[in-house]
């Protein structure tokens, strides 16, 4: 049920010029109260929107005091023009009643009044309106004026529903008891303008009273429906509303908004439809107060379909990964370009790899997943790839599948031929091919092993197809080794990076290295020197000999010298005292290959003297005595006695093995000495053990003279 209620102010001016310009005849002379005040409720119910009632009768509106016959007639007018409904003339409603003897009730239209009227004048609709005073008693001290009732309702006899009636409720703060006929035509004239707003709320919008539209032409075009409307003038029809149902019989609902009838012809259109299916249709024409007409006669209007396939398709192979594709263009003139299908088998399955937006094409190369700013397609080298191609028009429905095509790309360049290696050359392989036939050859990749049966390892890419040699010396880490054997393959690889099979596997051995140098005798016991002398290599390009010396036999890693090849002896020099050293020795020819480093020697230099024992000290009645063990060392040139102290100084030389020393010593205070071995050469021994005297006058006596040794020369 739907409500729409609106109070109305007086509107006295506009009121008398809108009835006076359309209908004079019901001008009145007073104007409206300007103590009346309006209320206006105007009510539907489910059953208005189902319900079509293609003629209604007005009854005379009744009242118990007032006379208001001019008021029926302006409201049947003001419907009337509305084209809501075809309405029945007055003239005939009264004969009717006058010929049926059917008295008309003032103040009150009884339900059995209606139904006997209806059946009367043979119609559905019956229209009536009373206007009652209403007592005193029910007014509201919001509302304390005096107030009447304009009820008017529109009954379906055939059901006994009401279709919608409208409520108007007139105040009057002058004292009048009823409405003045100025107040009750503006009331009449906004309720019916509220009834149709309401109507049209609802969708109870269908009239007879409205022509049907003309229809020029209907096609069904792709996913479309298209259908040519010949407009009537635009008094009669303001716009046009299409509608669409899967069959004759099904609920028709609205496409789209309605087309306002502005241009000639009113073309409707569908569109979003499935391809190649049937729709059924029909038009209502809408005038400018919303109504409609009665839908037509359903009609249907059938989509155009799938465009026609290729006929003729084209794969051309040994491309480097890419296949071209040709065909005839399509004679459809539906069709707006063409989808491209691959798959790796006949069978499928197939996926879409290229959409062409150009009808006329007529080729197409397939680069695999390419970008368009790679110059060399993806797809697999040697491989078969098989076609097919749809035609598609412009909504993008595609034809069935053309006939399958297969194509095989280029496959890898074939090995390189007549791969040469040459020996003997000092930690190095020179290398030396044939150039690859297959003009996409980009470069050559050489590998090495140590077995000829591998694993063989990349080393080296040579750039360009032209470039025809390598020279194979290691790595920087990694260099080649002496006297080692090698062996290489080759491969081919083009453009996009496809390397061919290795070429057929060849060996060189580099240069061996210096042998050993053998006879190596060196001087011992050499003061701060070793002397080094050894055999000759027998090799005819020895260049040099490297001197290596270590403090252990396998630390000989430090260089002490070279000499040129004619010389076969060395002199180690600035050497500590009594050390023991390794030597070891190796031969470097012209090419810079070294030998390896002999098997170690040992050399010593002579040592220094050993440190005096036994050293004793005494005080006698000739002085401070000090004795010790004579050296073993037959070299021993002299003694050097020390007094230990804050600084030790030496005090006396001697070649024997004691010395007496005249002190004048203090009593209770201790004295310390030492002794050194020095020999001939000047090497000089570690100091003895330390001896501490200490002088008591108690105990000792001190000599009134003292013998000194005289010193040692």
């Amino acid at each position: 049920m739907l409500i729409i209620s609106h109070s109305i102010q007086t509107r006295v001016l506009f009121i008398f010029l809108y009835i006076c310009f359309f209908m004079p005849a019901l001008c009145f002379s007073s104007p409206a109260s300007p103590e009346t005040k309006t209320d206006i409720q105007v009510q539907t119910y489910p059953q208005t929107k189902t319900t079509l009632l293609q003629h209604v009768a007005i009854l005379p509106f009744s009242s118990s005091k007032k006379d208001i016959d001019k008021l029926t007639t302006f409201f049947w007018e003001k419907l009337n023009h509305a084209g809501l409904y075809e309405l029945i003339p007055l003239e005939h409603v009264k004969s009717v009643l006058e010929e049926h003897h059917i008295q008309h009730a003032q103040g009150k239209q009884s339900h059995e009044y209606l139904l006997q009227v209806g059946k009367s004048l043979r119609t559905r609709g019956i229209l009536s309106a009373t206007l009652t005073h209403l007592p005193e008693s029910i007014l509201t001290t919001a509302l304390p004026g005096k107030q009447s009732l304009l009820t008017i309702n529109l009954l379906d006899i055939q059901t006994d529903q009401v279709i919608w009636d409208i409520h108007i409720t007139f105040t009057h703060y002058s004292g009048n008891a009823y409405p003045s006929d100025a107040s009750l035509v503006t009331a009449l004239d906004d309720a019916l303008k509220q009834l149709i707003e309401a109507l049209i709320y609802q969708g109870a919008i269908f009239s007879s009273r409205i022509p049907a539209p003309k229809i020029i032409s209907v096609r069904g075009l792709i996913r479309k429906a298209r259908i040519v409307v010949q407009p009537a003038p635009p008094f009669i029809h303001t716009g046009y509303q299409l509608f669409r149902a899967k069959a004759a019989t099904d609920m028709f609902t609205p496409v789209g908004s309605i087309i306002a009838n502005n241009t000639t012809p009113i073309v409707l259109e569908d569109t979003d439809l499935e391809d190649d299916s049937t729709y059924f249709y029909t038009i209502s024409a809408y005038n400018k107060e919303g109504l409609a007409s009665i839908p037509q006669q359903p009609f249907s209007i059938t989509t155009i379909g799938k465009p026609k396939p290729i006929s003729t398709i084209l794969a051309t192979g040994n491309g480097l990964r890419r296949i071209l594709l040709s065909w005839e263009p399509s004679p459809d003139p539906n069709v707006t370009g063409y989808t491209i299908y691959r798959a790796g088998s006949k069978e499928g399955p197939f996926e879409r790899i290229a959409e062409i937006d150009d009808r006329d094409r007529q080729s197409y190369v397939d680069r695999g997943s390419a970008r368009s700013y790679e110059r060399y397609g993806k797809l697999a080298d040697n491989t078969t790839y098989y076609y097919t191609i749809r035609s598609q028009n412009n909504v993008g429905v595609e034809s069935e599948d053309s006939d399958v095509v297969f194509a095989t790309t280029k496959g890898a360049p074939p090995p390189p031929q007549h791969l040469k290696a040459i020996s003997n050359q000092p930690r190095k392989v020179s290398l030396s091919w044939a150039g690859s036939s297959d003009p996409h050859t980009r470069e050559y990749m050489v590998f090495r092993a140590m077995d000829e049966a591998g694993p063989f390892e990349q080393i080296a890419n040579i750039d360009g197809r032209h470039q025809l040699q390598y020279v194979d010396e290691g790595g920087y880490l990694d260099p080649l080794q002496d006297n080692t054997t090698y062996f290489y393959t080759l491969q081919a690889v083009n453009v996009v990076g496809t390397a061919s099979e290795n070429s057929k596997a060849v060996s060189a051995t580099t240069k061996p290295a210096p042998a050993m140098v053998e006879g190596i005798t060196c001087s011992q016991s050499s003061l701060k020197k070793v002397e080094l002398q050894w055999s000759g290599n027998r090799a005819p390009d020895i260049r040099r000999y490297e001197i290596f010396r270590g403090t252990l036999p396998d630390t000989v890693t430090l260089k002490v010298g070279d000499v040129s090849a004619e010389r076969q002896s060395f002199t180690d020099i600035s050497l500590a005292d009594g050390q023991r050293y390794w030597y070891g020795i190796r031969a470097i020819d012209y090419d810079k290959l070294k030998g390896p480093i002999s098997n170690p020697v040992s050399c010593s230099t002579k040592p220094p003297p050993t440190a005096p024992s036994g050293l004793t000290g005494n005080i006698t009645d000739k002085g401070l005595t000090l004795t010790w063990d004579a050296n073993t060392e037959l070299d021993i040139a002299y003694y050097s006695v020390i007094s230990v102290g804050f600084l030790n100084r030496e005090i006396q030389k001697t070649q024997k093995t004691g010395v007496t020393l005249e002190l004048d010593l203090e009593p209770d205070r201790e004295y310390n000495f030492q002794v050194k071995a020095v020999d001939k050469d000047g090497l000089v021994s570690e100091a003895s053990e330390p001896v501490t005297i200490q002088y008591h006058p108690k105990e000792h006596k001190l000599p009134m003279e003292s013998e000194t040794e005289p010193q040692a020369p």
